[in-house]
C-alpha cells in the first residue's frame, strides 16, 4: 500500500476523480471548451465552435501545434494546455 504523503499516490487520485467527474462533460478554459472523451484524451473547441481540435497532453490536431513542434519539440499549444489543466485539477465542471 502506498504511502498517503506519496505524490505519486496523490496524482493518481487526481486523476480518477477527474475521470469519474469530467469525462462527458464541458470544461471552459478561457475561450477553450474541453470535453475529456477519456481521462488521457480530448476534443477542444473554440468557444466560437469554429474547430474541434482532438489534444492530449502531449499532442494536438492543430496547426499551431503541428507546425511548432517541428521548430521546438518542446512546444504546447494552447488546447494542450488546456487538456493539461483540466488533467492537473485546475479547472473542473462547473456546478449545475
Amino acid at each position: 500500500m502506498p504511502d498517503v504523503n506519496d505524490s505519486q499516490f496523490k496524482i493518481r487520485k487526481v486523476k480518477s476523480a477527474m475521470s469519474v467527474n469530467a469525462v462527458k462533460k464541458p470544461i471552459f478554459v478561457g475561450e477553450l471548451v474541453v470535453y475529456m472523451d477519456t481521462p488521457e484524451e480530448a476534443r477542444v473547441i473554440e468557444i466560437d465552435c469554429r474547430y474541434e481540435l482532438n489534444t492530449t497532453a502531449n499532442s494536438c490536431t492543430c496547426c499551431t501545434y503541428r507546425f511548432g513542434s517541428r521548430r521546438d519539440p518542446k512546444f504546447q499549444c494552447r488546447h494542450m494546455a488546456a487538456v493539461r489543466k483540466v488533467m492537473n485539477g485546475e479547472v473542473t465542471v462547473e456546478s449545475e
